[in-house]
């Protein structure tokens, strides 16, 4: 046999392996399957794990429950560093004072009905690493608007509800900037996000102020309008899920 009828065979088998592979990889593919991705284990004796690629999140900030808001924020990856954040949701009762955000709880008492108003969150991400998932520390900017209001009813001068009330109202407009951190799990695509950060608010407040005179028991019922700009700092968790 000779030298060059030797070296065909290498390379026949060679092009059937590949056949093979591409023909397995399209049937695969045809499945509709994702696309995954390798990650390699410390050691040599470690072996790899095989998961789907993440590439967008879905996640909730259950701290923010107790300072009256329900955002469902999505991020999707737009580059090895960069990604888009977005939130939607509705603000609700207030259960905790936050002095360093400047936001007064709510009370429980009769006469007040909270209303659901919108909140809204927008921002970019800059990861400090390039990673083919969203992962990683980073920087992040965003804009919230923020419209707390509850319905304070009215009492007469001796403490009875009239019927009618008053909108007390707090509108925050931000612009913040967070450090923090983001991991997916190494096995599945949950995932943790903590950050912590500061932020420049524009506030629009219509208080409603109730006040009983204890020397004659007459009830009395004031409104203030506030507008100024203040710093607020902000710190949390949110947990999701990647795909």
């Amino acid at each position: 046999m000779s030298v060059t009828n030797i070296m065909k065979y290498p390379i026949a088998w060679t092009l059937t392996a590949l056949l093979v592979l591409g023909t397995g990889t399209i049937l695969a593919q045809g499945k509709g399957q994702k696309m995954k991705v390798v990650l390699q284990g410390d050691s040599s004796s470690i072996p790899g794990d095989t998961v789907n690629l993440v590439r967008n999140a879905i996640k909730l900030n259950p701290a923010l429950f107790l300072r009256g808001e329900t955002p469902i924020y999505y991020e999707r990856a737009l580059s090895p560093r960069m990604s888009v954040v977005v939130a939607a949701g509705i603000t609700n009762r207030k259960a905790l004072d936050l002095p360093h955000s400047h936001e007064r709880s709510d009370d429980y008492g009769a006469g007040t009905k909270v209303l659901s108003r919108p909140a809204i969150h927008g921002g970019l991400r800059f990861y400090l690493t390039k990673d083919m998932e969203a992962q990683g520390f980073y920087f992040q900017g965003e804009y919230v608007y923020l419209d707390h209001s509850k319905d304070i009813s009215i009492r007469d001068a001796h403490g009875r509800f009239t019927g009618a009330s008053l909108r007390d109202q707090s509108i925050f407009k931000d612009g913040r900037l967070y450090f923090g951190y983001q991991r997916l799990a190494s096995t599945s695509n949950w995932l943790f996000d903590v950050y912590g950060g500061v932020g420049y608010r524009s506030r629009e407040l219509h208080q409603v102020n109730e006040r009983m005179d204890l020397m004659d028991g007459q009830w009395t019922v004031t409104q203030e309008v506030v507008r100024d700009d203040v710093m607020a700092y902000f710190l949390g968790v949110k947990l999701g899920y990647g795909f």
